[in-house]
This record gives C-alpha cells, sequence and structure tokens, in this order.
C-alpha cells in the first residue's frame, strides 16, 4: 500500500516497492496452490491406500462384477444378490 502511494506521490522508489509487492503476491499465491495440491494428493493417497475409494475408479456391469468375485481365488465369504441398476 505504501508503494502505491509512493508511487502515485512521484517518488521513484514507489515503482520498486509496487514491483516486489506484487512478484511477492504472485509467488505467495502459486506456493499456496502448490500446497494444496500436495496436501489432496497426499489425502488421496491415503484415503484410497486405507480402502475407502478405488484407484481405479470404473463403473462395470453388474455381469462383469460378479465374474471378477466368482473368479477362483478372487474373494472368500458368502455369495450377496447383486441388484440391477
Amino acid at each position: 500500500m505504501a508503494g502505491m502511494v509512493l508511487a502515485w506521490v512521484g517518488v521513484d522508489a514507489g515503482g520498486a516497492i509496487v514491483m516486489t509487492a506484487l512478484l511477492l503476491l504472485v509467488g505467495l499465491l502459486i506456493a499456496m496452490g502448490a500446497a494444496q495440491g500436495l496436501m489432496l494428493r497426499r489425502f488421496n493417497r491415503a484415503w484410497t491406500d486405507a480402502g475407502f475409494a478405488s484407484s481405479n475408479q470404473v463403473t462395470m456391469a453388474a455381469s462383469e462384477a460378479r465374474s471378477l468375485i466368482a473368479a477362483p481365488g478372487a474373494v472368500s465369504g458368502r455369495p450377496v444378490r447383486v441388484k440391477n441398476a
């Protein structure tokens, strides 16, 4: 703010202060965006590793899902009836 006032008054140092402040602001915004992206990727990786979400987000037909589950050694447990969407 002081740089803008100095530049408006006509002090030559005002322009340098404004440019420095703008560069710092742009750098800060870039760093904040990068940090947010890293945090989101870490969260998504932890979420997927915990088994809450599929790393392969593909919708498949019920018959295809049944055939994958029925494959030898795929899963164990009792059969479950699947409703068609």
